[in-house]
């Protein structure tokens, strides 16, 4: 069943796994794994990863995560810019990360912002990608 990140992490005590894929195969293997042992999941897209473009594989990951028997969140994973944050909410992405570490620190922080806002008008959750490396 398709569900928002916060349905899918545990109030405490637990952690809930979290899986780069790049294809529906591995997408079907983690939620069989998922299934067995009933247990809530994170199916997660990086597009630096590599793999068929988002427009492509995300149909797919929501129809496996909507019919699969866990809770499962869709997540994107370093999103490089607000083109891709949008584009994966509007797949029906549940969870976004706008990764702008490569930006200067205030622009990093104001399209976080923007992300966050986006994401919470299709009820969505955005986490912030921070690096030791982030430019002032």
């Amino acid at each position: 069943m398709l569900a928002t990140l916060r349905e899918v992490l545990p109030e405490k005590g637990r952690a809930v796994g979290a899986f780069d894929v790049v294809d529906l195969e591995w997408a079907e293997a983690i939620l069989e794994g998922a299934e067995t042992l009933g247990l809530p999941v994170i199916l997660s897209v990086a597009p630096h990863l590599g793999g068929p473009p988002l427009r492509a594989l995300a149909p797919g990951l929501r129809v496996l995560a909507e019919e699969a028997r866990v809770p499962v969140a869709l997540h994107l994973d370093h999103g490089e810019n607000l083109r891709e944050v949008v584009e994966a909410l509007r797949f029906g992405f549940t969870s976004v990360m706008l990764d702008g570490s490569h930006l200067p620190l205030e622009e990093n922080i104001h399209l976080t912002r923007l992300a966050v806002e986006v994401a919470r008008a299709y009820g969505a959750t955005c986490t912030l990608y921070t690096s030791p490396y982030q430019r002032n």
